[in-house]
């Protein structure tokens, strides 16, 4: 898809406010401090590979074990525990209640669904959109 000048630059600038708030920088820098911890990022991928493991198995109809089932609370758990962990995934929380404000705001601004809008598959993509209002507070 190519983007005029005035929205690419519109964009651009969306980008930069939004990599300016305390929910971005936060996001950020708690991944950062993530990605520097050998033993926290190494907690974090065997978590996420035990997890992709165990879901391609059951959706592949294998009934799994409850000593597996455990073992993935078990190291669940742990994450969860650790302070890096649990710091990244407060900050991606909070970054995602942030990000739904924003597309609100966008869809007010735009008076239309703006997230119906940037999902490629979306009926906005295919010409429709949807009004959008901001629900009373």
């Amino acid at each position: 898809m190519t983007l005029s000048s005035e929205t690419r630059q519109a964009a651009e600038t969306l980008g930069r406010a939004l990599r300016a708030t305390d929910a971005v920088r936060k996001y950020l820098q708690s991944q950062a401090r993530l990605e520097a911890d050998v033993e926290a990022r190494s907690l974090d991928s065997r978590v996420g590979a035990l997890y992709e493991d165990l879901l391609a198995r059951h959706q592949a109809g294998e009934e799994l074990s409850r000593d597996e089932v455990a073992k993935f609370y078990a190291l669940r758990g742990q994450a969860r525990s650790h302070p890096l962990l649990a710091g990244r995934d407060s900050a991606r929380i909070q970054l995602t209640r942030y990000l739904a404000d924003v597309a609100l705001d966008l869809s007010v601004q735009l008076g239309a669904d703006y997230t119906t809008m940037a999902t490629a598959g979306g009926e906005a993509a295919r010409g429709a959109t949807r009004p959008c209002s901001k629900p009373a507070a």
